[in-house]
């Protein structure tokens, strides 16, 4: 039998509350992906479809888009933190989000 485990990085989670979270599936584009090892991932909390006025949710999990587009889940509603997310929102962003039912929040001081 053959067992194999891939180590991944372990990201603060962006996700400020449970209640209120819509997602919907997407198509994530090869050309969001970073190299990591052998593969190509887009990582979880990522603003797809682009980081810009188009954008339409955030990735809910990693997805791995080395051998091409690849189909995920992005959230289009609830409360996320914009501290924890890999890329901050570009400002022309924010607003098609907000439109669709996304409510940023900052990171409390511990």
């Amino acid at each position: 039998m053959f067992h194999r485990t891939d180590a991944t990085e372990t990201n603060p989670n962006f996700i400020a509350s449970e209640v209120g979270l819509v997602s919907r599936t997407c198509t994530v584009s090869q050309s969001l992906g970073v190299e990591n090892g052998d593969k190509k991932i887009v990582p979880a909390g990522t603003i797809v479809p682009s980081n810009d006025a188009q954008a339409k949710g955030i990735l809910v999990n990693d997805i791995d888009v080395t051998y091409g587009d690849n189909v995920g889940a992005m959230y289009v509603a609830g409360r996320f933190i914009k501290d924890y997310l890999p890329t901050a929102p570009d400002t022309t962003a924010e607003t098609p989000l907000t439109e669709s039912g996304i409510i940023f929040e900052t990171a409390e001081e511990e």
